[in-house]
């Protein structure tokens, strides 16, 4: 069937559509039901192109929105529940009889629907020209992380607090997304070598088929190489080398505040654990710790006595659960942790 193909467009340009929208009846009504029951996936598609419709008025003379409004919503209650069938009782939608008009009002008749279809157009145009230029963006909360399937099947699996952006009028030649916080990128490799490339505020990550992580902090940029190869570009950035190519296993660095890189080997399975939860330390400077916890979760640590930011922190925190960073360090170093809604105090229990 035709509306199989259908996108918000062709819904709002459908006489049958239209119709049904603005002059519900049994047999109409019935239809579409029943269609939607079969393809509930267009069920998005079918509201915005009613929404579309309604903000044009065919007819001074078609039912009020309340009786197509109880009508939807029925059609919506069955789409998504199929053991409900019935439309709403009580709520009857009438056709109004109008008596035979005159040659004037014909023609004027003529001249509205002719001003109608106008408007209809620039709607039209206005919701697909708006909507195909519109970025997506996709943003994590504190605590959450979250799989994005892109447009050409590579995932990215983005961690706390961070956002990934890209258009939706995907270009097939040039892959690009803009990235803040930290990601994993699996990256799809194509048939006809389309680079895929990732911007930050301070680089950009060049690539054609592999997997890899940025991570953006507010003193650095941080990208680790766990397959393939990548070229991260420093065109706008006072480096000495403005491109540079890393190898899987690699972890390279760029300091803001030095204009400083660094590539160095790096446990890949360490520096990725956050996809699975998990934030692993070995040896890490408390002072590094607490930076990590205050990203991931939006809290605001401070420490009274400096000589506890001077210890060494091993171990395994979830990357969901901040309570469990609290309750080890606590009891490792005895400390005491003062909550203050999303302000926590570590203080020692030795005062000098």
């Amino acid at each position: 069937m035709k509306y199989i193909e259908y996108d918000v467009t062709d819904f709002a340009l459908d006489e049958n559509f239209k119709q049904w929208v603005l002059s519900p009846d049994a047999k109409n009504t019935a239809f579409w039901k029943a269609w939607l029951s079969e393809n509930p996936e267009k069920l998005s598609l079918v509201s915005q192109a009613r929404q579309m419709i309604l903000m044009i008025h065919f007819k001074k003379d078609h039912p009020e929105n309340d009786d197509f409004q109880t009508v939807w919503n029925a059609i919506q209650q069955a789409v998504s529940d199929p053991q409900t069938n019935a439309l709403p009782s009580g709520k009857i939608v009438h056709m109004r009889v109008q008596p035979k008009a005159s040659s004037q009002q014909k023609i004027m008749y003529r001249v509205a629907a002719s001003i109608s279809a106008i408007v209809l157009f620039g709607c039209v145009f206005w919701y697909t020209y708006t909507n195909f230029f519109q970025d997506i963006t996709i943003t994590t909360a504190y605590g959450e992380l979250r799989s994005v399937v892109l447009p050409d099947a590579s995932i990215v699996n983005l961690n706390a607090n961070s956002s990934i952006t890209y258009k939706r009028n995907w270009d097939k030649d040039q892959r690009e997304v803009w990235l803040k916080g930290e990601a994993f990128f699996s990256v799809t490799h194509q048939q006809a070598h389309t680079p895929f490339t990732v911007h930050t505020n301070h680089l950009d990550v060049q690539v054609l088929g592999t997997e890899f992580n940025v991570d953006e902090r507010a003193d650095k940029t941080q990208v680790m190489l766990s397959s393939g190869k990548v070229k991260v570009d420093f065109q706008n950035a006072s480096v000495v080398e403005k491109i540079v190519e890393m190898e899987p296993g690699e972890l390279l660095a760029y300091t803001y505040h030095d204009n400083k890189v660094s590539k160095e080997k790096a446990d890949t399975e360490k520096e990725t654990a956050w996809r699975n939860n998990q934030l692993i330390y070995e040896d890490a400077s408390i002072a590094d710790v607490i930076q990590d916890v205050e990203r991931q979760f939006g809290l605001e640590i401070s420490v009274e006595q400096d000589a506890i930011l001077e210890h060494k922190f091993s171990g395994v925190i979830p990357a969901n659960n901040a309570e469990a960073f609290f309750i080890t360090i606590k009891n490792t170093f005895d400390v005491q942790v003062i909550r203050n809604e999303k302000h926590i105090t570590i203080k020692s229990n030795h005062q000098p």
